[in-house]
């Protein structure tokens, strides 16, 4: 397991994001290329991440310099792990249909339009 394994899926799915923040600033965007480099050759991702200004949190959890002015661009990315919770409900609002959406299937489509169903968070 990558020694930052609590960081490593943080910068997978934020990487693009990231690259598009950092693209007027060259020597930003090393940096982080370097911290790919870093992800793929399994060595320490933290002082990189804290050396762009990326809050990281230790690999015990522990906060300690995981502060940064660059936060993660998306709010799940906060590692809390948890799952949004909400349905699926008319693109529409004609009906009140609500659907569940599983891991890995597709969004629920609404047959009568031929359109994604609306995700609807849970207050």
């Amino acid at each position: 397991m990558h020694p930052d394994h609590h960081v490593l899926t943080q910068l997978c799915a934020e990487l693009p994001a990231l690259r598009r923040a950092l693209r007027g600033s060259p020597g930003r965007l090393a940096l982080l290329e370097q911290a790919v480099e870093a992800a793929r050759s399994g060595t320490a991702l933290v002082p990189l991440m804290r050396e762009l200004g990326i809050a990281v949190a230790d690999s015990d959890g522990s906060d300690s310099g995981a502060r940064g002015s660059f936060p993660w661009s998306k709010p799940w990315a906060s590692g809390s792990g948890r799952p949004v919770g909400g349905t699926y409900v008319c693109p529409q609002g004609l009906c009140g249909r609500e659907q569940m959406r599983g891991p890995g299937e597709g969004l629920p489509m609404c047959h009568l339009t031929a359109r994604a169903l609306t995700f609807a968070p849970t207050p």
